[in-house]
């Protein structure tokens, strides 16, 4: 899922879509705030055209790396931003996108959006209900295929303009390995190997992006759970914690690509 810097630059709306618990300020390693910043970049739709761009100079210096992930995209699309910003060529959106970040994130617990409330797998082992089971479904070139994961953390990335992207960072099963890592019975219920996890270097996904599952212990394998979707609820039903704030349509939509 792209969106485009309008849908990002948006003010702040008073129509109320979500909630979201406490926040803790934490410093993310330098290697998790790359990831989260190539996670939000990656999508924007005006940034494509970079990323291009990028892998195109990768190629013809015949690096075989990844150059997306692993060469320095983020460093690189900064740098040639500024230059663009220097020549008046670059809008207002995109120097946003790469001025004010800073490692310094909020970390919550608990956030409600799209209509399901999710709690990380932290303090869901303190509860008697699950709301960790996290469904993403595979862009515009794979719609069909389903991604199951656990979400670990919850992050509020800032830029400027008081703009904000909210993270889910989790921790994905294997569904790239049919019959090891997740398997479909007669039923059409998928259930989902625990000792095996996706091999990606993208554990994080766009708030917005997330839907809600439900797992299952499978009583035929002990080492398996079966997934099981929910339907949203309609937010003005939901009950209100006294721990919760609100979160304003922009901040999903800056959450969606800047999100």
């Amino acid at each position: 899922m792209t969106m485009d810097l309008y849908q990002m630059g948006r003010c702040l709306s008073s129509k109320k879509v979500g909630k979201k618990g406490g926040s803790k300020g934490i410093m993310l390693s330098h290697d998790e705030f790359k990831q989260a910043c190539m996670y939000v970049l990656q999508n924007c739709e005006e940034v494509l055209p970079f990323m291009e761009e990028y892998q195109g100079e990768i190629e013809r210096q015949g690096s075989i790396s990844d150059g997306l992930h692993n060469s320095g995209f983020v460093d690189w699309f900064r740098a040639r931003v500024f230059v663009l910003a220097a020549q008046g060529r670059a809008n207002e959106e995109l120097i946003n996108l790469v001025v004010g970040r800073a490692p310094m994130v909020n970390r919550y617990s608990r956030f409600v959006v799209n209509g399901f409330r999710f709690h990380t797998r932290d303090l869901e082992m303190r509860r008697k209900t699950q709301n960790s089971g996290v469904l993403v479904r595979g862009d515009d070139s794979d719609s069909n295929k389903e991604y199951y994961s656990v979400l670990e953390y919850i992050y509020e990335l800032s830029y400027i303009g008081n703009r904000k992207v909210y993270l889910f960072k989790c921790h994905w099963w294997d569904v790239a390995c049919l019959g090891r890592g997740y398997k479909i019975d007669k039923y059409g219920f998928t259930s989902v190997n625990t000792h095996c996890a996706l091999n990606t270097n993208e554990p994080f996904v766009l708030a917005s992006q997330s839907e809600q599952v439900f797992y299952l212990d499978d009583m035929v394998d002990k080492d398996w759970l079966v997934v099981v979707k929910t339907n949203p609820r309609n937010l003005f039903n939901m009950p209100e914690n006294d721990d919760c704030v609100e979160v304003d349509e922009e901040a999903l939509l800056n959450e969606e690509a800047y999100q």
